[in-house]
């Protein structure tokens, strides 16, 4: 079996972030819907049980919108776990455990797809919570669990506050895409990983961190949602990487957080091997880099 990704139209989110992901937040609101800590919109979101927060991801995608080919379906099935874990991660969560349910034409498929997911549940000594079969076109839907005290939200920005994101593969599946990439690129776009202890470092600088938000759909959105969330201005003054800005600011899948920190919070820079890439302005909200103004650019399906 071969599948190949092929890169979707990126098109401007514009001032909703998304058509599809506010069509379906107005849903739950005019549902009336009970939602969590967080609310709808987050990237994830918890509830209070006892003194601590229980906190729930779900993410999936279809084999054929993710597989290069350089990969296989045990890879498809490594990055929708990846996928749920990042954004518990993003918001200083601790992951305890994942779960997931496949969708397949046949058993040897259905296997590969789950060996991806259990080997990332086992690389990251997380608790295997059940799965389900499907008989449909390969697909994983992945959810995860994770427990925090204190849930970083996403709109809590303030004039002054720094920008920070670890170190990673930046740019790197834009790269893939579009043939130039080496072979630490390729290494990400095939199993991408999240920095063990990330997580509790988060946890022990979180009353240094602001805001939160994982960078799935693009650096870009990922920048623009903060802003929006805060009405506040990103100004940056640094890409985290040497490819080109348009592979940087509108790959997306890197699925590490992008953070909001104190100034007073420069430590945790250095525990999670991170670096400041701008700062935060009064608004109303933008993001410009070098002065000009990033589109919010990023992935778009419907």
């Amino acid at each position: 079996m071969s599948h190949t990704k092929t890169l979707p139209d990126f098109k401007p989110i514009g001032a909703s972030l998304g058509f599809t992901e506010e069509r379906l937040l107005n849903l739950v609101r005019e549902m009336g819907v009970k939602t969590g800590k967080l609310g709808p919109g987050d990237d994830c979101d918890c509830i209070e049980i006892a003194e601590t927060s229980l906190c729930v991801n779900v993410d999936g995608f279809a084999a054929k919108e993710v597989m290069m080919d350089f990969m296989d379906l045990s890879d498809v099935g490594w990055r929708g776990v990846i996928a749920s874990l990042s954004d518990l991660v993003a918001k200083g969560c601790v992951p305890r455990g994942s779960g997931y349910s496949v969708y397949a034409n046949d058993i040897e498929s259905a296997l590969q797809l789950s060996r991806g997911a259990l080997e990332a549940v086992s690389e990251y000594s997380l608790t295997f919570l059940g799965a389900d079969t499907n008989r449909g076109n390969e697909s994983i839907d992945a959810f995860s669990l994770g427990t925090c005290s204190n849930p970083i939200p996403i709109d809590g920005a303030e004039e002054g506050d720094l920008v920070v994101i670890p170190k990673g593969c930046w740019g790197c599946v834009k790269a893939c895409l579009e043939g130039i990439a080496g072979d630490e690129e390729r290494a990400h776009c095939k199993r991408p990983r999240i920095p063990k202890g990330l997580a509790e470092a988060l946890v022990k600088y979180r009353k240094f961190i602001r805001a939160s938000t994982d960078s799935s759909d693009s650096l870009a959105v990922s920048l623009w949602k903060l802003a929006k969330a805060s009405n506040k201005a990103i100004e940056l003054h640094v890409l985290p990487s040497n490819l080109d800005e348009k592979y940087v600011l509108y790959s997306g899948e890197e699925y590490l957080p992008v953070l909001v920190v104190d100034r007073e919070g420069l430590e945790l820079v250095k525990e999670i091997d991170g670096m400041v890439i701008g700062r935060v302005r009064e608004g109303p909200a933008k993001v410009t880099l070098y002065g000009r103004e990033v589109k919010p650019l990023g992935w778009e399906w419907f």
